[in-house]
């Protein structure tokens, strides 16, 4: 990797670019009345001047951890730093020149690189020392880790701020074995089954966001008729539940108006009530994507990284009326969709599921545009069937008489030709429509042939 300060490596992402800190983790004391240990400082010099290096002047820096905190070099090198802070170099080499301890310090850093005062003073202000006194019996660096613990759980429970900070341990020892890297979206994963964790800072707005826009698309997907009545659909609840536990992508399709967005609500919410859903209709999903256009949602950060920073252990991504996304949209789609979910295409605890809600010509036609070749289980939602029309029309007292007319029966099998007609029977859309049965024959039957109209 190139960088001779090697024993961690802390990225973090800025506005513009990547800020990094090198660090040489020591159980020891390194740093003596008379200065920093000539190794580290040769090895930072050599870092601070290769061109092909990893290093940036301008945003990178390098640390040394040292074993507790020494009397004499510690108030040294903070004043070293503070004079070499300023822009005023004269100023800043009298105020070294005129303490002992201080000079020695800065000489310290100069002379193993041969450089001159500029130099020394630039390299200065990206060096760091951590002591540390974890190793110790009493700990306050063990006490300021513990609260800060404290602070990301949602309980703020100091017993569950130790197992915190004890497991954090653990996960730093798995990781110097295994892969020797770890990503804060990885460490949320590990730790979000576990413990009830607050939002990343980061990402708090957004997720307040996400959280909104899923309330307001949620609250306009009706599971019920005008009337309270609710089509039970048992055996396709049961289905979809099974299929979206067992699969990483789900696409659930039907005809417009057979109650695909209804069903996808009614079992998440019924079956899985503790899970994290995020849902976006087209337009929303359309602006969430877009750099120039997320922040109008608001969102601050890419969708991916904001997903990926869920501290929720179960998590699904609706996507409705995947029909009107527009195909200059689809590469951001499928780029979401290979961030967030895992490359093996294992359903693992944590993993994020996403469901797909879309039309039936229009899945046939966009499948691989849309899911990038991933594996997708399919559902498909089918109009309702003349038994379960008829239980949705007998309890009422004015629209019962059309359980008997199954040519009637037949049209009104689409959720939304079936809500429409009783919306109309209530007045509940323009009070010139209304749903009317027919007269009666002269035998004092109703005949077959006269099926209920609709007037005006």
């Amino acid at each position: 990797m190139g960088w001779r300060v090697d024993d961690l490596l802390l990225t973090a992402q800025a506005t513009t670019a990547p800020r990094r800190l090198a660090i040489s983790a020591k159980g020891n004391f390194q740093v003596t009345a008379a200065g920093l240990p000539a190794d580290f400082v040769t090895r930072a010099w050599e870092q601070w001047r290769d061109p092909q290096g990893p290093f940036n002047r301008a945003a990178d820096g390098l640390a040394l951890v040292t074993l507790g905190t020494h009397q004499a070099f510690d108030p040294a090198w903070r004043e070293v730093k503070n004079a070499c802070s300023g822009t005023d170099t004269a100023l800043a080499m009298s105020r070294i020149r005129s303490n002992t301890s201080q000079s020695g310090v800065f000489d310290s850093v100069q002379k193993p690189g041969g450089a001159s005062v500029e130099e020394t003073i630039e390299l200065i202000r990206r060096l760091h020392v951590l002591p540390t006194d974890l190793q110790f019996a009493h700990s306050e660096n063990e006490a300021q880790a513990i609260a800060q613990c404290r602070r990301l759980l949602a309980s703020g429970r100091d017993d569950e701020a130790q197992a915190l900070w004890k497991e954090l341990i653990n996960v730093a020892k798995e990781v110097r074995l295994r892969s020797g890297t770890i990503t804060v979206p990885d460490l949320l994963f590990l730790l979000r089954g576990q413990f009830g964790l607050r939002h990343h800072p980061n990402f708090e707005r957004d997720w307040e966001t996400l959280s909104n826009i899923t309330a307001d698309h949620k609250a306009r997907i009706e599971t019920e008729l005008p009337s309270g009545y609710a089509v039970p659909r048992t055996a396709e609840k049961a289905s979809l539940q099974a299929v979206v536990a067992d699969n990483l992508v789900t696409v659930v399709f039907g005809e417009s108006g057979s109650g695909k967005s209804a069903l996808v609500k009614s079992v998440l919410d019924g079956a899985y009530p503790s899970w994290n859903q995020v849902w976006f209709g087209p337009e929303e999903l359309k602006a969430a994507l877009s750099a120039a256009r997320r922040g109008a949602l608001p969102l601050t950060h890419e969708l991916s990284l904001v997903l990926n920073a869920t501290v929720r252990p179960q998590n699904v991504l609706v996507i409705d009326s995947a029909e009107r996304i527009e195909a200059s949209d689809f590469v951001a789609l499928r780029q979401l969709l290979q961030a967030l979910l895992p490359n093996d295409g294992e359903v693992t605890e944590g993993v994020w599921r996403v469901v797909i809600v879309t039309q039936t010509q229009s899945w046939v036609e966009g499948e691989e545009t849309i899911v990038g070749g991933r594996k997708a289980h399919l559902v498909e939602i089918e109009a309702l069937k003349s038994d379960a029309v008829k239980l949705a029309l007998l309890p009422s007292l004015t629209l019962g008489w059309l359980a008997a007319h199954d040519d009637t029966i037949a049209a009104l099998t689409n959720l939304r030709t079936l809500a429409w007609g009783r919306v109309q029977r209530w007045g509940r859309r323009p009070a010139d429509w209304r749903l009317t049965p027919p007269s009666p024959t002269a035998s004092g039957s109703i005949g077959r042939r006269t099926a209920p109209t609709c007037r005006r």
